[in-house]
């Protein structure tokens, strides 16, 4: 279906053109037109799944402890990663059941901080692996026809740390990167939605999830030793504006941690590049002065990030630990090739 082709036929008052058991929905036309399929037939299959599922989910984490963990969820992992919209923080209820599995994985790690569930002894690492099998099995159910749910759960699981420290799964994280960016191409998160015609929140929430995964390609492919799966000439968004930050309804300064990670994910990416690509591996391994004069620039660039960080913190500022730990990453990555 080409876009530009399609831009020529008539599309009704909400951007939509029918066309038997498919809708075309025209997000912006113009010179750079961007369009979506929307396939019918499968929606009440994909309704009894859905209900099928979160009565499985709820029979692994029940409603009351779930609604425990996503109050964690919110209170220590949205502010430096929002996957989910920010204001009004969504229930139990409201969720879908693979993204509400993947936040329990991740908010497990701060039960502790849970009057009930710092006492319970029911969640083990045990309950994590089926929680984390849930989601690949919802993930694997909507390949043919993802949504933004989608595309949140796949991303949260990325985010999530290993089962085993010692031994992480570099090919399963390596296949979930793969998994995340073809949905995340599939929904559009590749284009820049600012000219979409889409409401302001929802234009913040995707340009949010764009950055998010983009950083999270970089980080898997530095981890792992893998090239990036994402090439910048086909991502529009690598950096998110205050706009992204209001019009979610979230505090300014409780986010600076994202916005800034966001940065030091872009320097990322440029190391990657111009260090670690086959090419720039291959022609670098043997000509020092030229890796210092390419390394030297990238050191600044870390350099002024971090000094940055420590202009604006302030004394009686959020905890930004995250930002301390992540901030070797960048230098360790850049060191393997000097």
């Amino acid at each position: 279906m080409d876009p530009y082709v399609m831009r020529q036929y008539h599309f009704d008052d909400l951007g939509q053109m029918p066309f038997k058991r498919l809708t075309v929905r025209s997000a912006v036309g113009g010179s750079d037109p961007v369009q979506f399929l929307i396939v019918h037939n499968r929606a009440q299959e994909l309704n009894r799944t859905h209900e099928e599922r979160r009565a499985e989910l709820s029979e692994l984490v029940s409603p009351d402890v779930g609604s425990r963990l996503l109050l964690l969820y919110y209170r220590f992992i949205s502010p430096q990663f929002p996957v989910l919209p920010l204001q009004p923080e969504a229930t139990v209820d409201e969720l879908s059941p693979d993204v509400l599995a993947a936040v329990y994985v991740l908010a497990l790690d701060f039960s502790t901080f849970d009057d009930v569930l710092c006492i319970s002894t029911v969640y083990e690492e045990q309950q994590r692996q089926k929680l984390r099998a849930f989601v690949i099995a919802c993930l694997r159910e909507q390949e043919g026809q993802p949504t933004l749910s989608s595309v949140q759960s796949a991303l949260l699981l990325t985010l999530a740390p290993p089962d085993d420290y010692l031994m992480p799964n570099n090919e399963g994280a390596s296949s979930l990167a793969s998994m995340l960016v073809s949905l995340s191409n599939a929904m559009g998160l590749q284009h820049d939605p600012s000219d979409w015609n889409v409401s302001a929140a929802d234009k913040a929430m995707r340009r949010r999830l764009s950055c998010l995964v983009l950083m999270s390609d970089s980080w898997v492919a530095a981890v792992t030793g893998r090239p990036p799966l994402i090439s910048l000439d086909n991502w529009l968004v690598s950096q998110v504006s205050a706009e992204d930050v209001a019009s979610g309804g979230a505090d300014p300064d409780a986010m600076s941690g994202f916005v800034q990670l966001v940065d030091l994910s872009r320097t990322l990416r440029h190391i990657l590049q111009r260090l670690f690509s086959l090419t720039a591996s291959r022609r670098l391994s043997t000509n020092l002065p030229e890796t210092l004069s390419i390394a030297q620039p990238l050191m600044e660039q870390v350099a002024e990030w971090h000094l940055n960080i420590l202009v604006a913190q302030k004394p009686a500022h959020h905890d930004s630990q995250h930002i301390t730990l992540g901030q070797p990453g960048g230098p360790l990555a850049r060191h393997r090739n000097t």
